[in-house]
This record gives structure tokens, sequence and C-alpha cells, in this order.
């Protein structure tokens, strides 16, 4: 006969389980033990809840990030996504300008971001010479939405380069633009920006389309962008890390610091066309002011988005031009100035890394002479992580003997072609408290014609070594609830 589990016995098993489970706690799922003290499974040692996998997780492994945001390590936080096509940060982000990457949606978006260098640099030659320089942005931009499609912004962009930069200039051999508040220009430096405001914007925007992927932007800035040129070198993919302005920065991008700006400005599919009105006095590099001028000047500016990987632009700007002239002399007569510029910006990504490049051709005039630039400017990020950067920029541009306050035989005024070719390399070093630290450094070489020889020496060399510093920190509010911050 076959043996029968007895029923008795069969009860007193299943007891002594229940007593086990009351004496030992809850079961609980693979990952997790119980916890007598808070009387709830929790993370085995080693391991955290991701509210977002909504199970245990290594110490080591990146948090989970709201919906259009991602997990930076050079950071240390969720920061948004930048997406291959900017105009697409899907449904829960949209494209800032300003910010130049995908901000949360919300009814209320506030955000910070800084950009500091610590820059030693030293050069050869007659003009070169040794200094220190902390050149910075910093921008702050809010957001409220007032109604499903519409949304006004307020953006200032500010620096502090009026303490932190030497009064001379950071030096910079070739550069020029600029004078300071005697009037004496600003040579073999890059000048100070407008202290402590670059910009600031009021902008009402409308979204329009099927699915409000469209927009129309109308704007005023006291101080501001005008519509023309290329995007501003220290906003440009390629050029980050790159402490130094191009030497063709009055040529092709100097639009991104004008005075008294009206501006208006078209998204829709893979265009973007701008206008606008404004002053052709530049604001003065040297003086706190948040000075204003009647409209003289006026711009156009058209971005063409070919694929994921290219967009070309062009623009042309009628500017009338009056510069500063030191202390007691008689101020020139205002000059009208045609400014053109066109340029292809690339970008590729590849396993372990990714390629920026910018090519950029500007063209303007000094006293009647026309004066032409090119640029090309290459960044690459590889390694672990991508925490390794490359970057370069090679220059070929005019320059006239009197700009650059080179006596010589004949015409002051003639232009003459300068090069100058620039090789760096940045590292990630780290984060803490939000912000992310790199380590760089990079030489230039340039090269000046025969008749520049003499001021200048024989192709003289500059290096230079610096610290940057970065933080973004971004909030966002939705019908009067806080949303979830990104950390």
């Amino acid at each position: 006969m076959k043996t029968l589990v007895r029923p008795n016995r069969f009860l007193g098993t299943l007891l002594a389980l229940l007593a086990s489970v009351s004496a030992f706690g809850e079961p609980c799922p693979k990952g997790m033990h119980w916890d007598e003290t808070t009387k709830a499974c929790v993370c085995d040692a080693g391991t955290h809840w991701d509210e977002g996998m909504k199970m245990c997780m290594p110490d080591d492994a990146p948090p989970t990030c709201p919906p259009g945001t991602h997990w930076s390590v050079e950071e240390d936080q969720c920061v948004p996504d930048v997406p291959t096509d900017p105009h697409n940060c899907g449904p829960n982000g949209h494209w800032d300008d300003g910010m130049q990457m995908c901000m949360p949606n919300g009814d209320t978006t506030l955000s910070f971001h800084i950009n500091q260098y610590l820059v030693g640099i030293t050069e050869s030659g007659p003009r070169g010479r040794t200094a220190f320089s902390a050149p910075n942005m910093f921008m702050l931009t809010f957001q409220q939405k007032i109604a499903k499609c519409d949304s006004v912004k307020v953006q200032w962009m500010g620096t502090t380069d009026k303490w932190t930069v030497p009064a001379l200039g950071t030096p910079e051999l070739l550069q020029t633009g600029e004078a300071n508040k005697a009037g004496v220009p600003y040579v073999d430096a890059q000048h100070p920006h407008s202290t402590p405001v670059m910009g600031l914007t009021f902008a009402e925007v409308h979204c329009f389309g099927k699915e409000g992927q469209n927009a129309f932007t109308i704007s005023f800035s006291p101080r501001g962008e005008a519509t023309a040129g290329p995007e501003a070198f220290m906003h440009r993919p390629s050029a980050e890390g790159n402490p130094n302005a191009p030497l063709s920065h009055h040529l092709q991008d100097v639009f991104h610091i004008m005075s008294t700006v009206l501006a208006a400005k078209l998204d829709i599919g893979k265009w973007s066309i701008e206008g606008s009105i404004f002053s052709g006095k530049e604001p003065s590099p040297a003086e706190v002011n948040l000075d204003m001028h009647k409209f003289d000047s006026y711009g156009v500016r058209v971005d063409r988005k070919l694929n994921d990987h290219f967009t070309v632009g062009a623009s042309a700007a009628s500017v009338l031009e009056q510069h500063r002239v030191p202390t007691g002399q008689t101020p020139e007569n205002p000059t009208r100035t045609t400014m053109i510029a066109s340029w292809l910006y690339t970008n590729h990504q590849f396993k372990g890394g990714s390629i920026n490049t910018s090519s950029i051709y500007g063209r303007g005039s000094e006293e009647g002479y026309p004066l032409n630039s090119f640029l090309e400017e290459l960044r690459v990020n590889f390694g672990e992580q991508e925490r390794d950067h490359v970057f370069s920029r090679l220059e070929v541009l005019q320059r006239t003997p009197d700009q650059l306050e080179v006596n010589i035989v004949g015409d002051g005024k003639h232009p003459e072609w300068v090069k100058a070719f620039t090789l760096g390399y940045e590292r990630n070093l780290g984060t803490r408290g939000g912000a992310t630290f790199y380590g760089g450094t990079s030489v230039t070489r340039s090269f000046v014609p025969t008749d520049f020889k003499a001021t200048y020496g024989v192709n003289p060399l500059s290096a230079e070594i610096h610290l940057r510093i970065t933080f973004v920190k971004n909030r966002s509010w939705s019908k009067g609830t806080k949303l979830k911050p990104l950390p």
C-alpha cells in the first residue's frame, strides 16, 4: 500500500513555515532582504533602489533620468538631451537657441549656465606677452508659458571680463577689434566683453503647425544678437574648450553683441529665417552701461538643415559703423559697411566619440578696403566616456598694417594675408558639487607676410594652459506644481 502524508503532519509543516516567516520577516525579491527596523524589503549592500527601473541597481550604475534627459558622467547629473535634430527634442523637451540644448517642458522654466576659463598665456617674438586672464560668460534664462502655444522669455548673458581680463586684453597675436574707454584700440589682444551685460533679450515665442513643431519669435534686446553672421564662437560645439576668440571674429560672428536690436525669426521645417534692425554703434567693452541708440543698420540670416549631420547658412548685413577714437581726437564720420558670411556645420557620432566642425567665410571692410576671412574649426571627443577632447582652428584672413600698427613703406591700409593654426587638448578632470572641471593646453603658430616680420618676428609661437569650469542647472514648474528638477 502507498504511504499517505498524514493531514496533521502537513498542517504542522505549514505552521512551521508561517512561524519562520513571522520570525525572520516577509519574503523579499532577489537582491533584497527584510529590514526589521523599517519593516520593509531593502536593497542588499552595494546596491540602491532606482525609481525609474523599479529595482535594485549597483551603486556604480547611473541613475535613471526623467524623459528628455540623460545621465552625464561629466556633470554627474541628469542633463537635457542634445538631439541629432535640434528641432526635435521629443514630447518632454524643447530646443533653446540661447542655451543651445534641449530644455525640459513646463509652464515655467529657469536655466543657469556658467563657463569660466583660467588661462596662462605666453608668446614669442617682439610683440609677445606673458599674462594670466580669466574670460568667462554666464547665462540666465527664464521662460513662462502664457497660452497653449505661446510663451515669453527673458535671457541675460553676462560676464565679469572687465575685472578678470588684463587691461590690455587677453594676449592673442594678430587679433584686433574694439577700443578701450580712452579710445585706444586693442591690438594683439582679445578685448574684454561688455560687462556685466553682454546680452539682455525679451522675446515672445509662438508655435504653430500640426504638432507645434514650427515657431515664430519676435524679440527686443537693449543689447544682444543681431541676425547676421554664424553662431558666436563661445556657443559653437566645434570651438568648445578653446579659450581664444577667432582672429576673424570681427569679420564673421561679431554680431552676437550689438546695441538696440529688434528681431524676428521663423523656424519652419528644416529652415530658419531671421531679420533684424539694430544700431551699428557697438557697446563699449570697457564701460559698465546699457546704452541704446537709434536703428541705423539691418541684417538677414538663413539656415538650412540638410540632414542630421550637415547645416548650411548665409547672412548679409548693412552696418553704419563709427569707431571710437582716443580722448581729445575728433570722432570719425560714420561709414556704411556691407558684411556677408556663409558657413557649414557638421556633427558625426562614432563608436566611443563624436566630431564637430565649422567652416566659415566672412567678408567686411576697413576704410573702404575689403577684408576676407576663412576659418576651419574641429573638435573631437573620444576616450572613456568621451573625457578626452582634441580641438583645432585654422584661419586665413586679411589684415591691414594700420590695424596692427605695423610701420611699412607703402600704403598702410592695403590688406595683407595672415594665417594662424591652433592645436589643443582638453581633459575632463571630474565633477564636484555640480561643477565640471577641465584641464587643457594648446599651441598656436602665426604666419605673417614679409613686411610684418620686423614687427612680429618669423612666424611667432603662442602657448597656453587653462582650467575650465562649467556649471548647468535647470528647474521646471507646471500648473502651479513644481516638477521634479534635474539634479
